[in-house]
């Protein structure tokens, strides 16, 4: 099982499961875990319907105050 200090990414927090599989696929597959990563987020939104895009300034202001 997956060391609970390695389970925080991107400011949020991977469940051992979901990180110890990551792990494994990254290690069969040579692919960078970032990039597993980040391919499935991006599957997932565009699934339920949301824009891949940057934020604009506004919303930045929003979300980050």
């Amino acid at each position: 099982m997956g060391a609970l200090k390695n389970r925080k990414s991107y400011g949020g927090t991977l469940s051992l499961e979901t990180f110890d599989t990551v792990a494994r696929m990254s290690y069969d597959t040579m692919v960078d875990r970032t990039k597993i990563i980040n391919k499935a987020v991006d599957e997932y939104l565009e699934k339920n319907g949301y824009e891949l895009r940057l934020n604009t300034p506004e919303e930045n202001e929003k979300i980050y105050r």
